[in-house]
């Protein structure tokens, strides 16, 4: 309260203080100039204007406004008058901000799984050093309790099966087998994209982006699977002796070379991360504080106005990397499981038609996968502030090579001794490449919080 009538005090000196100021400027006498506000600076005037008149009484005149005798240049409204509205106008303005801050409703909290994506699966943000340490710990011992537990399930399964136990029905077979590997891969992807967005979080806390991120770290990582699948089409192909090369080469020995420099790229960059000092000030991936929080600063992701299904064939707009990796997991698994029911329905029919079935099937399967994501693809590509052609042509040519492959019964044997079969076979291996690394782009590149040619942003700043 005493720091409150201070203010008040101060208000109304300063207030006295710019009326004396605002009437000094004219030249009026020194009683008028002594006067606190209008209403005395006017008493003033008459009193002078009453003398002046009994000197002359030939030149009487009507008594004038105080306001125009002062000068005929001045303001009607003085300083202090305008300061005065000016500080009442503010007091409303604040009056009214805060209780429309009363009534505003605090924002709707997400989902379990929104904030299991925000907390563990966010690439967006900062991590410091203490938390990343953290964060690396538990991160070791979930894998290895995981590992544990799906190796102990695999083992009571082998042990049952061993002890000469039927399988309750034929008809679950299926079912066991997708379970099962949805059991192992789903938990040991999660795992692994924890292990990569964590890291992610930390590069950025360090300064760095994520095209650095995309370069200095998937990129090899990607050039090093490519290098394994290589090897192992070289000798499905039996290709070695053609090119000159022994089957004992090291590189074509086994997978070791590849898994051992990728775990070595991997600890070296996490030795790096644990032990470099973030950054002290803000960058573009938030301030120092947020970097000592689990949830990161996430821009604000404005409400779809399509539908989930209807949204993934649409070829305008913009999608972020959250909703394109949603939509893309939720059609591999789609996928997945029509492969299956393809594969489990071919099983049961006579050799001739099973045969085709699978063939066909499979195929056809492969071309689905390859045309669902066009969709989110287009969009994704516009986010980044690319045209969604560039998923085009290498669509078209996906599709040609998966008919040409299904033609030669499915065996890449048969094709590599056809005419030009080896040519189309690098062609094909090339094409991977190409969407691989375009892959990349889309799931590690942030597009713009700004509008672009291809729309507004799917995220906006906070």
């Amino acid at each position: 309260m005493a720091r409150k009538s201070k203010a008040s005090e101060d208000t109304e000196s300063i207030l006295a203080r710019l009326r004396r100021e605002s009437l000094s400027d004219y030249d009026a006498p020194k009683d008028m100039l002594q006067a606190a506000d209008i209403g005395d600076a006017k008493s003033a005037y008459e009193t002078t204007a009453d003398v002046s008149d009994a000197n002359d009484t030939e030149s009487e005149k009507e008594p004038q406004d105080p306001a125009s005798a002062l000068g005929e240049d001045r303001p009607r409204q003085s300083a202090a008058e305008l300061l005065q509205e000016l500080l009442a106008d503010e007091e409303r303005r604040g009056e009214i901000a805060a209780s429309l801050e009363e009534k505003k409703e605090p924002p709707a909290q997400g989902g379990f799984l929104q904030g299991l994506f925000e907390n563990w699966l966010s690439p967006e943000g900062r991590m410091g050093q203490k938390l990343f340490v953290f964060h690396f710990i538990g991160s070791m011992m979930s894998a290895a309790g995981l590992t544990a537990l799906i190796m102990g399930a695999a083992a009571a399964v082998l042990s049952w099966l061993g002890a000469g136990r039927p399988m309750p029905s034929e008809s679950l077979s299926l079912a066991a087998g997708f379970a099962a590997l949805l059991c192992v891969s789903v938990p040991l992807a999660l795992l692994l994209i924890v292990f990569l967005r964590s890291a992610m979080r930390r590069w950025h806390d360090l300064g760095y982006g994520d095209t650095t991120w995309l370069i200095a770290v998937i990129c090899p990582l990607a050039v090093l699977a490519l290098a394994a699948e290589a090897r192992s089409l070289l000798l499905y192909l039996n290709l070695p002796p053609l090119l000159g090369v022994t089957a004992e080469h090291f590189l074509l020995r086994s997978f070791l070379p590849y898994g051992c420099t990728a775990g070595a790229l991997l600890v070296l960059l996490h030795i790096f991360l644990l032990f470099a000092e973030g950054e002290l000030s803000s960058n573009a991936s938030g301030s120092p504080e947020s970097a000592e929080r689990l949830r990161p600063q996430i821009a604000e992701r404005p409400t779809e106005n399509y539908p989930f299904f209807l949204r993934m064939i649409q070829f305008k707009g913009r999608m972020n990397r959250k909703r394109f990796l949603l939509r893309l997991l939720f059609l591999l698994f789609f996928v997945c499981l029509l492969l299956f029911v393809i594969l489990e329905t071919a099983e049961r029919l006579p050799p001739p038609l099973s045969d085709a079935v699978a063939l066909y099937g499979t195929a056809a399967a492969c071309a689905l996968a390859s045309i669902l994501p066009t969709g989110i693809v287009f969009q994704r590509l516009h986010d980044i502030g690319r045209s969604g052609w560039l998923a085009g042509p290498p669509l078209i040519l996906t599709l040609a090579f998966i008919a040409c492959l299904a033609f030669f019964g499915g065996d890449l044997r048969v094709l590599a001794h056809e005419p030009f079969g080896i040519e189309i076979i690098a062609a094909a291996f090339l094409l991977e490449v190409y969407e691989v690394f375009l892959f990349a782009a889309l799931v590690f590149i942030k597009g713009s919080v700004l509008s672009n040619d291809y729309g507004e942003a799917p995220l906006q700043r906070q």
